[in-house]
């Protein structure tokens, strides 16, 4: 879905990342295929944003703020705004953040937060597809030789910065909290898959919010199916 309010962001963010650049036209919303060609303008613009946040990690940190801001307004969550951010900052602060736009506010930012979340997981340093490809090269061929040699020629990052281990189940206590209070089937669709449907994960104090969690599940089994698998859980399972 098109949305006004994040090309503005993303126009901005590429007046400071990449002043030269030429700006694609804005469309009208008169225009034939408008919603397909302005969807297709954000593509485009988030794209070249995406590449030179990553060339300045010291002004993406900088912009830190109106980025997470982009990030909290799209819908179709890709890495290419939180990648370099996470490269810039660290994926410690970032899902602090996230926790926090988890925790309150409308239920479709809660929504966009906790996806988020899948690339802090996820997130690999910027040099590493480099280094595997010389690993590779240099002869390693064993998932440990090729961990061994990236770790070994990986420039060093600031002691804590990308710890996250210690976040995730305070993570899991508000994307469940988000599940049932977002009544909206869609977006709890989308929530599902962040947080664990195991008791073992929770204080005895959100025993209650589960049992609620897994009673909403069990009404529509065909869409939430991932949490009747069990197979659902940032940080956890995925």
């Amino acid at each position: 879905m098109f949305s006004e309010e994040l090309q503005d962001v993303i126009d901005a963010l590429l007046g400071h990342a990449c002043p030269d650049w030429p700006l694609p036209p804005r469309v009208a919303t008169a225009e034939d295929d408008a919603d397909q060609r302005r969807y297709e303008r954000i593509e485009v613009t988030r794209l070249r944003l995406g590449r030179a946040l990553a060339e300045q990690p010291e002004l993406t940190a900088r912009l830190s703020a109106t980025i997470f801001e982009a990030i909290l307004l799209e819908d179709s969550v890709t890495d290419q705004l939180i990648a370099p951010l996470i490269a810039a900052i660290g994926r410690r602060v970032v899902l602090e953040q996230l926790i926090d736009a988890v925790s309150e506010g409308p239920c479709e930012r809660r929504v966009r937060a906790a996806q988020a979340a899948y690339f802090v997981q996820h997130w690999r340093h910027p040099q590493e597809s480099v280094l595997f490809r010389s690993a590779y090269a240099e002869g390693a061929r064993s998932s440990a030789e090729l961990q061994s040699y990236v770790a070994r020629h990986l420039p060093p990052r600031a002691g804590g910065i990308d710890a996250v281990g210690d976040l995730w189940p305070r993570f899991w206590q508000v994307c469940l909290t988000a599940f049932v209070e977002c009544d909206d089937a869609e977006g709890r669709r989308l929530l599902q898959t962040a947080f664990p449907n195991e008791l073992e994960c929770y204080p005895a104090e959100f025993t209650g919010l589960l049992e609620q969690a897994r009673r909403i599940a069990a009404a529509d089994p065909e869409r939430f199916q991932r949490m009747h698998d069990q197979s659902v859980g940032y940080g956890y399972r995925i």
